[in-house]
C-alpha cells in the first residue's frame, strides 16, 4: 500500500488481472522491466501468471512514443480519412515486425511467402 491508503499500481494490476481471467498482457516494451515484479506478486499470491508480450513502441519523428494525451492519431481518424477498417489492422499488425533474417535471399523470398 502507497503511504495515502491506495495499493501500488503492481499490486493492483495483478488483482485486476486475476478477477478478470487475463490469460495475455500485451504491453509496451518500457513494462518490461516491471515484469519481473508482476511475477514475483503473481508467485506470492499462488496464482498462474499470464503469458507476457512486449512489443517495441510506436514512436513520433522525434522519437517520442505515440500517445492519445498529446494529440497523436487516433484509429478513428484513420477510419475518417477512409482507411478501411481491414487496412487498419493490417498495419497495426506488422508494426515491429521484420522478416526472418536468412543468409540466403532464396529462403528469404519463401519465408515471406509464407507469412
Amino acid at each position: 500500500m502507497k503511504s495515502d491508503g491506495y495499493p501500488t499500481y503492481h499490486f493492483a494490476n495483478i488483482v485486476d488481472d486475476y478477477m478478470m481471467k487475463i490469460t495475455h498482457v500485451i504491453w509496451g516494451f518500457e513494462w518490461l522491466n516491471s515484469t519481473p515484479k508482476h511475477l514475483i506478486l503473481y508467485k506470492m499470491f499462488e496464482i498462474d501468471p499470464p503469458l507476457f508480450a512486449h512489443l517495441p513502441l510506436i514512436v513520433d519523428m522525434q522519437g517520442k512514443k505515440l500517445s492519445k494525451r498529446f494529440g497523436d492519431i487516433s484509429v478513428r481518424s484513420f477510419r475518417e480519412w477512409g482507411f478501411l477498417p481491414e487496412s487498419i489492422v493490417n498495419g497495426v499488425s506488422i508494426l515491429g515486425w521484420a522478416p526472418p533474417a536468412h543468409n540466403d535471399p532464396k529462403l528469404a523470398e519463401k519465408s515471406m511467402r509464407e507469412f
